[in-house]
């Protein structure tokens, strides 16, 4: 990740700084096109099975609707338009690359770390609520749909230093090589017939039409003769169409999106120099006092509309389900005349809800942030977190614990965007914001500064972390969690721990041995309880011993407690649903209790100092900041029990391998019948 300043051109063009109203308005109207875009995505039905989600313009017609409505180039040349006269505008205020960088993630990430906190939350309660793993697991895939957008832009934002000085360099060379880079990923993809090589273009196709937007911004695209740029429309439009009719290209242009190709470019620029025909008209509907009100308001609350108005429409869809089931209403088959006549008011209930929501978490979004810090590595520090996060979700698959993470990430992330004490831009011991029209503390006036005062919610987490940790209150607190972790898998023991001890490695509290004991504890006493349970209730007592899922895990836990049962004690310690059907299952079948008890004794052990120690060492090594030792210390305990399931996962494929004869059946995944759940595709990602 780079936002060094690279050298200024030795003769900087003058150009004049003003506000171009016709960019806020195709943002804005781009912005609600793709929330009413994605509603209309949004397929329900109920059938004797149950719920089935569907993506509801899965059809043929919707292939040359596409190219009418697919908005993200607009969005990625206005925020060019936007970034390049921003960065000038501090460049010549003396500001840093490290400084734009920093003020402009937290702008995004702020609002951003909201809603995965809030998104971990309502999938986790969905989780203990009982839910259907297969339905949570649907709508963590489709509310992280659209998120690729963030990690993408973030990238582009922070790399608008570099870029930009290589623009007022070498504008043809710049959009050349970038080109070139696009023709070489897609060349690549076809040849191999990998779509992985593909996702290159996630960086290249995006920052390529940014670099469209810095040209607009020098005026270069209206200096053009209008028949030029309807020649250059038409032509760019043609060679897509070739391309799709005669290529490899498919003809939606959404499927070309993941992964982006060459169409988005061409699709891009014919839509740069169409808009830069009807600018001057929609300069002059944007002078209206009514449309430039809403214009602002939208464009005031762009990011933050865009991150919830997926859950909105998820949290809807769900609520619809309930209603259909309680009796209230049917939901009509997709795409019936019934269906066509209800989605006029599905829309108008979808926006409202948006706008409601939007208004209500705009605070992320428009601040007072910090001022930005102006240490290079800080910065780019923050871009790779705040990439990182969506990298991580969308390799992982957003869980409640993902989520989590990602908004631990985040956090750290905005924490290490935010000016230090020793900054040139602190005042007083305290952070402050450049501002236009400058500030006073005290008697003295500081340009271009504005105190600030108010605590944000990245203060008040880290307070609140270091007052729990310096509690007593944390010991009982980690044996309840570890016992509880025990019974239902949701709960994040590992992760409570983990955290602790990453604290207490950097501030001293709490005591390292006293909440290893406390944990081994815990953990001991909700095993042992899970293993009663299994002797007195079996393994079929309740609803959800019975789900495929449930059913496996003990299948295969029975399979190595007859094996000898230490190493798959040992083993299941470390993998949350693991443990739960191992000690029930070691019950059930009348596992000896004069051997359950000294291994899960032992088994326990372990695990407290294992996680005690990943805490101990994340925080030791980040001890100047004990949020980023948290997250760290929990990435390195994801990653560990990711590879253990996986490692163990192929043991066991390998000896049913052995076992099963070649003429067996074939089954899915989970060794059942497909769910009626199917999750939307690739095309629903707008």
């Amino acid at each position: 990740m780079s936002v060094l300043t690279a050298p200024r051109p030795a003769e900087p063009i003058a150009r004049p700084i003003v506000r171009d109203r016709s960019i806020d308005v195709i943002r804005s109207a781009s912005l609600v096109l793709v929330v009413l875009l994605h509603a209309m995505m949004v397929g329900v039905t109920l059938t004797g099975d149950g719920p089935v989600f569907e993506n509801a313009l899965e059809t043929e017609w919707f292939a040359p609707v596409s190219w009418f409505v697919q908005m993200m180039p607009l969005f990625f040349l206005a925020g060019g338009f936007t970034a390049i006269g921003s960065w000038r505008r501090a460049r010549d205020r003396g500001a840093g690359s490290a400084a734009f960088v920093a003020g402009r993630l937290q702008r995004l990430l702020v609002p951003a770390a909201a809603m995965f906190a809030v998104i971990g939350g309502g999938l986790l309660a969905l989780t203990l609520a009982g839910v259907p793993a297969d339905i949570v697991a649907t709508a963590g895939f489709r509310i992280s749909q659209p998120l690729w957008f963030l990690g993408v832009f973030t990238l582009a934002q922070a790399l608008v230093p570099l870029v930009a000085s290589w623009h007022d360099r070498a504008p043809r060379s710049a959009l050349g090589s970038l080109f070139a880079a696009v023709l070489l990923i897609d060349a690549a993809r076809f040849a191999t017939g990998n779509d992985a090589v593909g996702y290159l273009g996630l960086a290249a196709v995006w920052i390529l039409i940014q670099q469209l937007g810095f040209w607009d911004a020098d005026g270069r695209i209206d200096r053009l003769s209008p028949r030029v740029r309807v020649i250059g429309a038409a032509a760019l439009l043609s060679v897509a169409v070739l391309l799709t009719a005669a290529g490899p290209y498919p003809a939606d242009m959404y499927a070309n999106q993941d992964p982006p190709t060459l169409l988005l470019v061409l699709l891009g620029g014919a839509q740069l120099a169409l808009f830069s025909l009807a600018r001057p008209m929609i300069r002059r509907i944007a002078e209206r006092g009514s449309v430039a009100r809403i214009v602002d308001a939208i464009g005031a609350r762009a990011m933050t509309i865009y991150l919830w108005h997926m859950p909105v429409l998820i949290a809807l869809a769900g609520l619809s389900v309930l209603a259909a089931s309680a009796g209230l209403f049917e939901l009509p088959e997709l795409h019936s005349a019934s269906w066509w006549t209800t989605r006029p008011a599905w829309l108008i209930v979808a926006a409202a809800c948006v706008a409601a929501v939007s208004i209500a978490a705009a605070r992320f979004e428009r601040g007072p942030h910090d001022a930005p810090t102006t240490s290079v590595i800080r910065a780019a520090g923050g871009a790779a977190l705040g990439v990182g996060s969506v990298v991580v979700m969308f390799v992982v698959g957003l869980s409640w614990q993902v989520a989590v993470a990602c908004a631990l990430m985040g956090v750290v992330a905005v924490r290490l965007a935010r000016a230090r004490r020793t900054d040139p831009s602190v005042v007083g011991g305290r952070p402050v914001a450049f501002h236009p029209q400058g500030c006073c503390v005290g008697r003295t006036r500081i340009p271009n500064l504005t105190v600030r005062t108010e605590r944000t919610p990245v203060d008040i987490l880290t307070d609140m972390l270091m007052t729990l940790a310096m509690s007593a209150w944390v010991y009982p607190l980690v044996a309840g969690l570890a016992l509880v972790d025990a019974l239902i898998p949701p709960v994040p023991s590992e992760t409570i721990v983990i955290g602790a001890a990453a604290l207490g490695a950097a501030t001293g509290a709490p005591n390292m041995i006293l909440l290893a004991a406390c944990a081994a504890l815990g953990a001991f006493a909700g095993d042992t309880l899970t293993y009663l349970l299994g002797r007195r209730l079996g393994t079929t007592r309740f609803a959800w011993m019975r789900t495929p899922r449930a059913q496996k895990a003990i299948g295969v836990a029975a399979r190595g407690l007859e094996r000898g049962g230490a190493s798959a004690i040992f083993v299941a310690r470390y993998i949350p649903v693991g443990r739960v059907a191992v000690n029930l299952t070691a019950g059930a079948t009348g596992f000896p209790s004069r051997r359950f008890v000294p291994l899960s004794l032992a088994a326990c052990v372990t695990w407290a100092a294992y996680s005690v120690g990943i805490g101990l060492i994340a925080g030791s090594v980040f001890g100047q900041n004990p949020i980023l030792g948290v997250v760290v210390g929990v990435g390195i305990a994801l990653i560990v029990g990711v590879v253990v399931d996986r490692t163990r996962a192929l043991v066991i494929a390998r000896r049913a391998s052995r076992q099963v004869p070649s003429s067996s059946p074939v089954k899915n995944s989970t060794g059942t019948q497909p769910t009626v759940v199917r999750k939307m595709t690739s095309r629903t990602s707008v």
